[in-house]
């Protein structure tokens, strides 16, 4: 893994932001969330086809039953062959949470 410095603020952080805190008590057993920055659904292939949100929804409920751990691999993966080793552009950055 390759790490460069930045001189630009780091995700999610703004000085002049304010933040709402947000509280949801449908969430069940068995959810999955998955939380991320653009470059995922961003990612192109050979032919310049975004991997899309579609596509990374098609993998999370195709990989639901598995743990978020194994979700993260799953989708990595997916994008990984949808891109065929074509460069990014933009940085991939998501977390996957799953409730129990």
């Amino acid at each position: 893994m390759r790490f460069t410095r930045s001189s630009r603020l780091p995700l999610g952080v703004e000085d002049s932001a304010t933040y709402k805190e947000s509280v949801h008590s449908s969430l069940r057993p068995g959810q999955v969330m998955l939380i991320g920055t653009d470059g995922l659904w961003e990612s192109r292939n050979a032919a310049g086809e975004l991997f899309g949100k579609q596509r990374v929804g098609e993998a999370i409920a195709a990989l639901s039953q598995l743990p978020a751990s194994e979700i993260e691999a799953g989708i990595y993966q997916r994008l990984q062959d949808f891109c065929g080793g074509c460069p990014n552009v933009d940085d991939i950055t998501y977390v996957v949470i799953k409730f129990t």
